[in-house]
Protein backbone atom coordinates (compact mmCIF):
# COMPACT_ATOMS: atom_id res chain seq x y z
CA UNK A 1 0.00 0.00 0.00
CA UNK A 2 1.23 3.58 -1.07
CA UNK A 3 2.27 5.58 1.91
CA UNK A 4 -0.46 8.14 3.39
CA UNK A 5 -3.04 5.79 1.29
CA UNK A 6 -6.19 5.08 3.40
CA UNK A 7 -6.94 1.53 3.94
CA UNK A 8 -9.85 0.05 1.98
CA UNK A 9 -12.50 -1.15 4.18
CA UNK A 10 -14.30 -4.32 3.26
CA UNK A 11 -17.92 -5.05 3.98
CA UNK A 12 -18.84 -7.58 6.38
CA UNK A 13 -19.94 -10.74 4.38
CA UNK A 14 -24.12 -11.34 4.46
CA UNK A 15 -24.80 -14.51 6.49
CA UNK A 16 -25.63 -17.45 4.34
CA UNK A 17 -29.49 -17.32 3.20
CA UNK A 18 -29.45 -13.63 3.26
CA UNK A 19 -29.46 -13.26 -0.17
CA UNK A 20 -32.19 -15.22 -0.74
CA UNK A 21 -34.14 -13.07 1.56
CA UNK A 22 -33.35 -9.98 0.14
CA UNK A 23 -33.69 -10.79 -3.64
CA UNK A 24 -37.35 -9.35 -4.08
CA UNK A 25 -35.90 -6.47 -2.49
CA UNK A 26 -32.80 -6.04 -3.72
CA UNK A 27 -34.26 -6.71 -7.73
CA UNK A 28 -37.45 -3.99 -6.67
CA UNK A 29 -33.88 -1.45 -5.88
CA UNK A 30 -32.22 -1.94 -8.93
CA UNK A 31 -35.30 -1.93 -10.70
CA UNK A 32 -35.94 1.81 -9.66
CA UNK A 33 -32.03 2.76 -10.18
CA UNK A 34 -32.00 1.95 -12.77
CA UNK A 35 -35.31 4.09 -13.96
CA UNK A 36 -33.69 6.85 -12.38
CA UNK A 37 -30.06 6.25 -14.29
CA UNK A 38 -32.17 6.12 -17.39
CA UNK A 39 -34.56 9.33 -16.73
CA UNK A 40 -32.59 11.83 -14.88
CA UNK A 41 -29.23 11.42 -15.28
CA UNK A 42 -28.09 11.36 -18.52
CA UNK A 43 -29.79 15.12 -18.63
CA UNK A 44 -27.57 15.97 -15.47
CA UNK A 45 -24.49 14.35 -17.25
CA UNK A 46 -25.14 16.55 -20.69
CA UNK A 47 -25.72 20.05 -18.07
CA UNK A 48 -22.43 19.44 -16.47
CA UNK A 49 -20.63 18.76 -19.88
CA UNK A 50 -22.27 22.34 -21.34
CA UNK A 51 -21.54 23.97 -18.13
CA UNK A 52 -18.09 22.64 -18.43
CA UNK A 53 -17.83 24.17 -21.77
CA UNK A 54 -17.84 27.72 -20.44
CA UNK A 55 -14.63 29.70 -19.48
CA UNK A 56 -15.82 30.88 -16.49
CA UNK A 57 -16.46 26.77 -15.14
CA UNK A 58 -13.18 26.24 -16.65
CA UNK A 59 -11.28 28.68 -14.18
CA UNK A 60 -13.47 28.03 -10.78
CA UNK A 61 -12.16 24.63 -11.52
CA UNK A 62 -8.39 25.61 -11.62
CA UNK A 63 -9.11 27.72 -8.95
CA UNK A 64 -10.75 24.90 -6.80
CA UNK A 65 -7.67 22.58 -8.01
CA UNK A 66 -5.46 25.25 -5.99
CA UNK A 67 -7.17 24.57 -2.99
CA UNK A 68 -6.21 22.53 0.15
CA UNK A 69 -8.18 19.66 1.06
CA UNK A 70 -10.21 21.16 3.86
CA UNK A 71 -10.60 23.96 1.99
CA UNK A 72 -12.12 22.12 -0.54
CA UNK A 73 -14.42 20.06 1.55
CA UNK A 74 -15.73 23.55 2.48
CA UNK A 75 -16.64 24.29 -0.53
CA UNK A 76 -19.21 21.61 -0.98
CA UNK A 77 -20.99 23.97 1.58
CA UNK A 78 -21.37 26.56 -0.35
CA UNK A 79 -23.87 25.22 -3.26
CA UNK A 80 -26.40 23.46 0.12
CA UNK A 81 -26.33 27.30 1.55
CA UNK A 82 -27.26 29.02 -1.83
CA UNK A 83 -29.67 26.35 -3.06
CA UNK A 84 -31.21 25.19 0.25
CA UNK A 85 -33.18 28.18 0.62
CA UNK A 86 -35.10 27.26 -2.73
CA UNK A 87 -37.06 24.53 -1.15
CA UNK A 88 -39.23 27.07 1.23
CA UNK A 89 -39.57 29.56 -1.42
CA UNK A 90 -40.90 25.95 -3.36
CA UNK A 91 -43.24 25.10 -0.43
CA UNK A 92 -44.47 28.72 -0.18
CA UNK A 93 -45.44 28.96 -3.87
CA UNK A 94 -47.30 25.86 -3.44
CA UNK A 95 -49.04 27.42 -0.46
CA UNK A 96 -50.43 29.83 -2.41
CA UNK A 97 -51.21 28.17 -5.55
CA UNK A 98 -48.84 28.63 -8.00
CA UNK A 99 -48.01 24.96 -8.01
CA UNK A 100 -46.13 25.15 -11.72
CA UNK A 101 -43.84 28.00 -10.51
CA UNK A 102 -43.45 25.92 -7.24
CA UNK A 103 -42.06 22.76 -9.08
CA UNK A 104 -40.04 24.84 -11.82
CA UNK A 105 -37.99 26.10 -9.06
CA UNK A 106 -37.75 23.39 -7.20
CA UNK A 107 -36.79 21.21 -9.92
CA UNK A 108 -34.18 23.59 -11.39
CA UNK A 109 -32.98 24.20 -7.87
CA UNK A 110 -32.20 20.26 -7.06
CA UNK A 111 -31.29 19.94 -10.76
CA UNK A 112 -28.39 22.35 -10.37
CA UNK A 113 -27.54 21.87 -6.71
CA UNK A 114 -26.53 17.89 -7.70
CA UNK A 115 -24.53 19.43 -11.15
CA UNK A 116 -22.88 21.50 -9.24
CA UNK A 117 -22.19 19.03 -6.29
CA UNK A 118 -20.77 16.28 -8.63
CA UNK A 119 -18.68 18.54 -11.11
CA UNK A 120 -17.01 20.04 -7.54
CA UNK A 121 -16.13 16.40 -6.25
CA UNK A 122 -14.95 15.34 -9.89
CA UNK A 123 -12.60 18.17 -9.87
CA UNK A 124 -11.94 18.23 -5.82
CA UNK A 125 -11.44 14.19 -5.43
CA UNK A 126 -8.32 13.78 -5.38
CA UNK A 127 -7.43 16.37 -2.86
CA UNK A 128 -10.81 14.88 -1.15
CA UNK A 129 -9.16 11.47 -0.69
CA UNK A 130 -5.74 12.73 0.89
CA UNK A 131 -8.17 13.01 4.39
CA UNK A 132 -7.88 9.78 6.06
CA UNK A 133 -11.61 10.12 7.30
CA UNK A 134 -13.24 11.53 4.04
CA UNK A 135 -11.12 8.17 2.50
CA UNK A 136 -12.30 5.91 4.66
CA UNK A 137 -16.08 6.68 4.37
CA UNK A 138 -15.61 6.72 0.83
CA UNK A 139 -14.33 3.95 0.24
CA UNK A 140 -16.40 2.27 2.78
CA UNK A 141 -19.46 3.41 1.23
CA UNK A 142 -18.24 2.46 -2.46
CA UNK A 143 -17.26 -1.78 -0.86
CA UNK A 144 -21.08 -1.80 0.26
CA UNK A 145 -22.26 -0.33 -3.37
CA UNK A 146 -19.85 -3.07 -5.13
CA UNK A 147 -21.29 -5.73 -2.84
CA UNK A 148 -24.65 -4.61 -3.22
CA UNK A 149 -24.45 -4.62 -7.08
CA UNK A 150 -22.95 -8.16 -7.35
CA UNK A 151 -25.85 -9.48 -5.74
CA UNK A 152 -27.57 -12.34 -8.03
CA UNK A 153 -30.87 -10.34 -8.36
CA UNK A 154 -29.56 -6.87 -8.86
CA UNK A 155 -26.68 -8.51 -11.68
CA UNK A 156 -30.09 -10.24 -12.83
CA UNK A 157 -32.16 -7.11 -13.54
CA UNK A 158 -28.94 -5.32 -14.87
CA UNK A 159 -28.78 -8.27 -17.87
CA UNK A 160 -32.57 -7.58 -18.05
CA UNK A 161 -32.02 -3.72 -18.60
CA UNK A 162 -28.41 -3.91 -20.88
CA UNK A 163 -30.78 -6.11 -23.16
CA UNK A 164 -33.89 -4.15 -23.78
CA UNK A 165 -31.15 -0.99 -24.13
CA UNK A 166 -29.23 -3.07 -26.70
CA UNK A 167 -32.55 -4.05 -28.46
CA UNK A 168 -34.26 -0.72 -28.45
CA UNK A 169 -30.48 0.65 -29.71
CA UNK A 170 -30.35 -1.15 -32.27
CA UNK A 171 -33.79 -0.85 -33.02
CA UNK A 172 -33.40 2.75 -33.25
CA UNK A 173 -29.88 3.06 -35.41
CA UNK A 174 -31.50 0.71 -38.19
CA UNK A 175 -34.85 3.06 -38.11
CA UNK A 176 -32.28 6.13 -38.41
CA UNK A 177 -30.02 4.28 -41.05
CA UNK A 178 -33.28 3.22 -43.24
CA UNK A 179 -34.05 7.62 -43.25
CA UNK A 180 -30.36 8.73 -44.25
CA UNK A 181 -30.87 6.37 -46.98
CA UNK A 182 -34.31 7.44 -48.06
CA UNK A 183 -33.13 10.61 -47.50
CA UNK A 184 -30.17 10.39 -50.08
CA UNK A 185 -32.48 8.96 -52.53
CA UNK A 186 -34.67 11.79 -52.68
CA UNK A 187 -37.90 12.04 -53.95
CA UNK A 188 -36.81 10.34 -57.26
CA UNK A 189 -38.56 7.27 -57.76
CA UNK A 190 -35.62 6.09 -59.91
CA UNK A 191 -33.02 7.02 -57.05
CA UNK A 192 -35.43 4.96 -54.53
CA UNK A 193 -35.76 1.64 -56.33
CA UNK A 194 -31.41 1.70 -56.63
CA UNK A 195 -30.98 2.38 -53.06
CA UNK A 196 -33.26 -0.66 -52.74
CA UNK A 197 -31.44 -2.43 -54.52
CA UNK A 198 -28.19 -2.42 -52.52
CA UNK A 199 -27.48 -4.72 -50.06
CA UNK A 200 -27.60 -3.07 -46.42
CA UNK A 201 -24.86 -4.08 -43.99
CA UNK A 202 -25.06 -2.51 -40.40
CA UNK A 203 -21.68 -2.15 -38.63
CA UNK A 204 -21.63 -1.37 -35.13
CA UNK A 205 -19.26 0.73 -33.95
CA UNK A 206 -19.00 2.45 -30.08
CA UNK A 207 -19.79 4.97 -28.33
CA UNK A 208 -18.94 8.64 -29.70
CA UNK A 209 -15.65 10.19 -29.51
CA UNK A 210 -13.40 6.47 -29.44
CA UNK A 211 -11.55 4.98 -31.89
CA UNK A 212 -14.51 2.68 -33.28
CA UNK A 213 -16.41 5.17 -34.50
CA UNK A 214 -14.01 7.14 -36.35
CA UNK A 215 -12.63 3.10 -37.63
CA UNK A 216 -16.15 2.70 -38.81
CA UNK A 217 -17.23 5.45 -40.56
CA UNK A 218 -13.66 5.36 -42.45
CA UNK A 219 -14.34 1.55 -43.41
CA UNK A 220 -18.05 2.10 -44.35
CA UNK A 221 -17.21 5.30 -47.02
CA UNK A 222 -14.13 3.18 -48.52
CA UNK A 223 -16.41 -0.19 -48.61
CA UNK A 224 -19.03 1.59 -49.87
CA UNK A 225 -17.21 3.75 -53.05
CA UNK A 226 -15.20 0.04 -53.98
CA UNK A 227 -18.57 -1.55 -53.97
CA UNK A 228 -21.56 0.60 -54.76
CA UNK A 229 -23.72 -2.28 -54.34
CA UNK A 230 -23.07 -2.40 -50.31
CA UNK A 231 -24.54 -0.41 -48.90
CA UNK A 232 -22.22 -0.30 -45.16
CA UNK A 233 -24.42 1.40 -42.18
CA UNK A 234 -22.09 2.37 -38.90
CA UNK A 235 -23.88 2.23 -35.79
CA UNK A 236 -23.02 3.72 -32.47
CA UNK A 237 -23.20 1.16 -29.87
CA UNK A 238 -22.08 0.20 -26.46
CA UNK A 239 -18.44 -1.03 -27.69
CA UNK A 240 -17.08 -5.02 -27.67
CA UNK A 241 -18.61 -5.97 -25.26
CA UNK A 242 -22.24 -5.27 -26.46
CA UNK A 243 -21.34 -5.74 -29.87
CA UNK A 244 -21.08 -9.18 -29.53
CA UNK A 245 -24.69 -10.48 -28.15
CA UNK A 246 -25.90 -8.11 -30.38
CA UNK A 247 -24.00 -10.18 -33.72
CA UNK A 248 -25.31 -13.35 -31.98
CA UNK A 249 -28.80 -11.80 -31.57
CA UNK A 250 -28.57 -11.02 -35.50
CA UNK A 251 -29.14 -7.08 -34.65
CA UNK A 252 -25.81 -6.42 -36.23
CA UNK A 253 -24.47 -7.89 -39.67
CA UNK A 254 -20.57 -6.85 -38.42
CA UNK A 255 -19.28 -5.18 -35.72
CA UNK A 256 -15.90 -4.28 -34.26
CA UNK A 257 -14.38 -5.49 -31.49
CA UNK A 258 -11.28 -5.45 -29.42
CA UNK A 259 -9.14 -8.61 -29.09
CA UNK A 260 -9.90 -9.73 -25.13
CA UNK A 261 -13.57 -9.77 -25.76
CA UNK A 262 -13.19 -11.52 -28.94
CA UNK A 263 -10.34 -14.32 -27.45
CA UNK A 264 -12.63 -14.43 -24.66
CA UNK A 265 -15.98 -15.46 -26.62
CA UNK A 266 -13.78 -17.82 -28.92
CA UNK A 267 -12.65 -19.83 -26.44
CA UNK A 268 -15.47 -19.89 -24.28
CA UNK A 269 -14.53 -18.00 -21.10
CA UNK A 270 -17.11 -17.14 -18.91
CA UNK A 271 -19.61 -17.76 -21.46
CA UNK A 272 -20.49 -20.53 -24.68
CA UNK A 273 -17.84 -20.64 -27.26
CA UNK A 274 -19.48 -17.86 -29.99
CA UNK A 275 -20.11 -18.86 -33.71
CA UNK A 276 -19.36 -15.31 -34.77
CA UNK A 277 -16.58 -15.26 -37.16
CA UNK A 278 -13.82 -13.17 -38.42
CA UNK A 279 -13.93 -10.64 -41.32
CA UNK A 280 -11.22 -8.96 -41.01
CA UNK A 281 -8.17 -7.73 -38.81
CA UNK A 282 -8.30 -4.06 -38.22
CA UNK A 283 -5.19 -2.83 -36.11
CA UNK A 284 -3.14 -3.99 -33.50
CA UNK A 285 -4.22 -2.22 -30.18
CA UNK A 286 -0.68 -1.78 -27.57
CA UNK A 287 -2.58 -1.10 -24.04
CA UNK A 288 -1.14 2.29 -22.40
CA UNK A 289 -1.72 5.53 -20.46
CA UNK A 290 -1.48 9.10 -21.20
CA UNK A 291 -1.56 11.84 -18.80
CA UNK A 292 -0.30 15.63 -18.60
CA UNK A 293 3.10 16.07 -18.93
CA UNK A 294 3.14 17.83 -15.26
CA UNK A 295 2.01 14.75 -13.49
CA UNK A 296 4.53 13.00 -11.67
CA UNK A 297 4.17 9.73 -12.51
CA UNK A 298 6.32 8.02 -14.23
CA UNK A 299 5.63 4.13 -13.71
CA UNK A 300 2.38 2.18 -13.41
CA UNK A 301 2.54 1.74 -9.85
CA UNK A 302 2.83 5.73 -9.44
CA UNK A 303 -1.06 5.82 -10.25
CA UNK A 304 -2.21 3.55 -7.61
CA UNK A 305 -4.74 5.24 -5.63
CA UNK A 306 -5.50 8.10 -8.44
CA UNK A 307 -8.76 8.35 -10.25
CA UNK A 308 -7.99 6.80 -13.55
CA UNK A 309 -10.17 6.80 -16.63
CA UNK A 310 -10.99 3.22 -18.13
CA UNK A 311 -13.29 3.78 -20.52
CA UNK A 312 -16.41 3.38 -21.45
CA UNK A 313 -17.63 0.39 -19.31
CA UNK A 314 -18.53 -1.38 -22.93
CA UNK A 315 -15.16 -1.03 -24.11
CA UNK A 316 -13.30 -3.94 -25.10
CA UNK A 317 -10.05 -1.44 -23.58
CA UNK A 318 -11.53 -2.22 -20.48
CA UNK A 319 -10.95 -5.47 -20.72
CA UNK A 320 -7.85 -4.89 -21.92
CA UNK A 321 -6.66 -3.29 -19.10
CA UNK A 322 -7.94 -5.58 -16.61
CA UNK A 323 -5.59 -8.57 -17.95
CA UNK A 324 -2.77 -5.92 -18.46
CA UNK A 325 -2.97 -4.86 -14.83
CA UNK A 326 -3.57 -8.15 -13.99
CA UNK A 327 -0.53 -9.37 -15.33
CA UNK A 328 1.57 -7.32 -12.70
CA UNK A 329 -1.16 -8.20 -9.66
CA UNK A 330 -3.15 -4.98 -10.00
CA UNK A 331 -7.04 -4.37 -10.23
CA UNK A 332 -8.39 -1.70 -11.76
CA UNK A 333 -11.33 -1.01 -9.00
CA UNK A 334 -9.22 -2.04 -6.15
CA UNK A 335 -6.07 -0.53 -6.69
CA UNK A 336 -7.04 3.24 -8.52
CA UNK A 337 -10.22 5.18 -8.57
CA UNK A 338 -11.49 3.98 -11.41
CA UNK A 339 -13.78 6.34 -13.30
CA UNK A 340 -15.92 5.04 -16.15
CA UNK A 341 -17.61 6.66 -18.90
CA UNK A 342 -20.27 7.75 -20.77
CA UNK A 343 -19.31 8.06 -23.91
CA UNK A 344 -15.16 7.63 -24.54
CA UNK A 345 -14.95 11.34 -25.91
CA UNK A 346 -15.22 12.26 -22.27
CA UNK A 347 -12.03 10.82 -21.17
CA UNK A 348 -9.39 13.59 -23.03
CA UNK A 349 -11.26 16.73 -21.14
CA UNK A 350 -11.00 14.82 -18.09
CA UNK A 351 -7.31 14.40 -18.01
CA UNK A 352 -6.89 18.16 -18.60
CA UNK A 353 -8.59 19.59 -16.42
CA UNK A 354 -7.42 17.32 -13.47
CA UNK A 355 -10.28 15.09 -12.75
CA UNK A 356 -8.31 12.24 -13.25
CA UNK A 357 -4.46 11.57 -13.41
CA UNK A 358 -4.58 9.10 -16.28
CA UNK A 359 -6.39 7.95 -19.34
CA UNK A 360 -6.11 4.56 -20.62
CA UNK A 361 -6.71 3.70 -24.30
CA UNK A 362 -4.55 1.57 -27.28
CA UNK A 363 -4.08 1.81 -30.71
CA UNK A 364 -2.18 3.82 -33.30
CA UNK A 365 -3.61 7.13 -33.16
CA UNK A 366 -6.27 6.32 -31.04
CA UNK A 367 -8.52 9.54 -30.79
CA UNK A 368 -8.27 10.18 -26.69
CA UNK A 369 -4.38 10.13 -26.95
CA UNK A 370 -4.21 12.17 -29.39
CA UNK A 371 -6.67 15.28 -28.12
CA UNK A 372 -4.58 15.32 -25.15
CA UNK A 373 -1.29 14.89 -26.59
CA UNK A 374 -1.96 18.05 -29.26
CA UNK A 375 -3.45 19.95 -26.02
CA UNK A 376 -0.99 22.68 -23.93
CA UNK A 377 1.72 21.60 -22.18
CA UNK A 378 1.79 18.14 -24.14
CA UNK A 379 1.07 14.61 -22.85
CA UNK A 380 3.13 11.79 -21.54
CA UNK A 381 2.41 8.04 -21.85
CA UNK A 382 3.28 5.53 -19.24
CA UNK A 383 3.56 1.52 -20.63
CA UNK A 384 4.54 -1.50 -18.70
CA UNK A 385 7.95 -1.74 -18.55
CA UNK A 386 10.45 -4.68 -19.85
CA UNK A 387 10.05 -6.89 -16.86
CA UNK A 388 5.88 -6.21 -16.22
CA UNK A 389 5.23 -7.32 -19.84
CA UNK A 390 7.19 -10.40 -19.46
CA UNK A 391 4.84 -11.25 -16.12
CA UNK A 392 2.47 -9.90 -18.61
CA UNK A 393 2.36 -12.23 -21.19
CA UNK A 394 3.48 -15.40 -18.88
CA UNK A 395 0.23 -14.92 -17.42
CA UNK A 396 -1.63 -13.99 -20.37
CA UNK A 397 -0.20 -15.43 -23.53
CA UNK A 398 -2.69 -14.45 -25.80
CA UNK A 399 -1.31 -10.67 -25.42
CA UNK A 400 1.40 -9.70 -27.80
CA UNK A 401 4.69 -7.84 -26.59
CA UNK A 402 3.44 -4.62 -29.35
CA UNK A 403 5.15 -1.26 -29.97
CA UNK A 404 3.69 2.34 -30.76
CA UNK A 405 6.44 3.82 -33.57
CA UNK A 406 8.15 7.26 -32.68
CA UNK A 407 5.74 10.20 -34.02
CA UNK A 408 2.43 8.40 -33.54
CA UNK A 409 1.28 10.84 -30.98
CA UNK A 410 2.61 14.92 -30.83
CA UNK A 411 5.78 15.26 -28.97
CA UNK A 412 6.06 11.52 -28.70
CA UNK A 413 10.19 11.43 -29.94
CA UNK A 414 10.79 7.73 -28.86
CA UNK A 415 8.97 4.23 -30.30
CA UNK A 416 6.87 2.88 -26.41
CA UNK A 417 6.92 -0.95 -26.11
CA UNK A 418 3.80 -2.42 -24.54
CA UNK A 419 1.22 -5.68 -24.85
CA UNK A 420 -1.53 -5.82 -26.37
CA UNK A 421 -3.99 -7.59 -29.10
CA UNK A 422 -5.55 -7.59 -32.22
CA UNK A 423 -9.01 -5.91 -32.80
CA UNK A 424 -11.27 -7.15 -35.09
CA UNK A 425 -14.23 -7.18 -37.50
CA UNK A 426 -16.65 -9.72 -36.56
CA UNK A 427 -19.49 -11.11 -38.50
CA UNK A 428 -22.74 -12.61 -37.51
CA UNK A 429 -22.53 -16.37 -38.17
CA UNK A 430 -25.41 -16.12 -40.45
CA UNK A 431 -24.25 -13.42 -42.57
CA UNK A 432 -24.36 -14.54 -46.76
CA UNK A 433 -21.05 -16.08 -47.91
CA UNK A 434 -21.29 -14.40 -50.78
CA UNK A 435 -22.20 -11.02 -48.81
CA UNK A 436 -18.94 -11.76 -46.61
CA UNK A 437 -16.77 -12.10 -50.02
CA UNK A 438 -17.28 -8.86 -51.51
CA UNK A 439 -17.11 -7.11 -48.29
CA UNK A 440 -13.51 -8.59 -47.87
CA UNK A 441 -12.93 -7.90 -51.26
CA UNK A 442 -13.88 -4.18 -51.37
CA UNK A 443 -11.59 -3.90 -48.29
CA UNK A 444 -8.62 -5.52 -50.14
CA UNK A 445 -9.27 -3.22 -52.98
CA UNK A 446 -9.40 -0.60 -50.84
CA UNK A 447 -6.70 -0.52 -48.74
CA UNK A 448 -4.70 2.14 -49.76
CA UNK A 449 -7.76 4.30 -49.82
CA UNK A 450 -8.90 3.28 -45.91
CA UNK A 451 -4.59 3.63 -44.99
CA UNK A 452 -5.15 7.11 -46.35
CA UNK A 453 -8.32 8.41 -44.43
CA UNK A 454 -6.99 6.61 -41.45
CA UNK A 455 -3.42 6.10 -40.31
CA UNK A 456 -3.85 3.50 -38.02
CA UNK A 457 -6.29 1.59 -40.73
CA UNK A 458 -3.20 0.98 -42.53
CA UNK A 459 -2.86 -2.46 -40.56
CA UNK A 460 -6.05 -2.99 -42.22
CA UNK A 461 -5.22 -5.22 -45.24
CA UNK A 462 -6.29 -9.03 -46.48
CA UNK A 463 -2.32 -10.35 -45.03
CA UNK A 464 -2.97 -9.33 -41.69
CA UNK A 465 -6.25 -10.48 -41.53
CA UNK A 466 -4.62 -14.17 -42.60
CA UNK A 467 -2.04 -13.72 -39.99
CA UNK A 468 -3.79 -12.44 -36.96
CA UNK A 469 -6.70 -14.73 -37.06
CA UNK A 470 -6.21 -17.50 -34.19
CA UNK A 471 -7.42 -19.76 -36.73
CA UNK A 472 -8.33 -19.83 -40.11
CA UNK A 473 -11.51 -22.12 -38.89
CA UNK A 474 -12.44 -18.36 -37.01
CA UNK A 475 -12.63 -16.98 -40.43
CA UNK A 476 -16.03 -16.79 -42.22
CA UNK A 477 -15.95 -18.85 -44.88
CA UNK A 478 -16.68 -15.96 -47.65
CA UNK A 479 -13.79 -13.92 -46.33
CA UNK A 480 -12.07 -17.35 -46.98
CA UNK A 481 -12.81 -18.39 -49.84
CA UNK A 482 -11.44 -14.64 -51.10
CA UNK A 483 -8.14 -14.63 -49.19
CA UNK A 484 -7.47 -18.10 -51.00
CA UNK A 485 -8.36 -17.27 -54.74
CA UNK A 486 -5.98 -13.98 -53.99
CA UNK A 487 -3.18 -16.56 -52.61
CA UNK A 488 -3.00 -15.10 -49.51
CA UNK A 489 -3.82 -17.84 -47.43
CA UNK A 490 -3.76 -21.55 -48.73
Amino acid sequence: MAEGEAQRPRPPMPRRGAGRVLSPLVAILAFFYFLIDALFLPPLRLLGRWLGGFALFARLGEWVRTLGPYQTLALFLVPLIILEPVKPVAAYLAAKGHYTRSLVILVVGEILKVTVVERLFHVGRPKLMTIPAFAWTYNYVMAWYAWFEALPPWQAVLRRVRAIKAQARALWQRVRARFRRLARSGLDDREAVTAEQKTQVILGTATPGGGFPLYGDAVAAVVNAVDPALALEPVNTKGSTENIPLLEAGKLDVALVTGEPAYEAFAGIGRERTQLKILAAMYSTPGMFVLRADNPARAIGDLKGQPVAFGARGSGLVILARYVLDGIGLNPDKDFAAVYLDHAGDGPAMVLDGRVAALWGGGLGWPGFAAVAKAPGGARFIAPDAGEAVRIRAKHPFLKAMTVPSGSYAGQDAPIASVGSWSFILARPTLDDEVAYRLARALHRGEDALAARLPQARETTAANTGAAAPSLDLIHPGVLRYLKEEGIVR
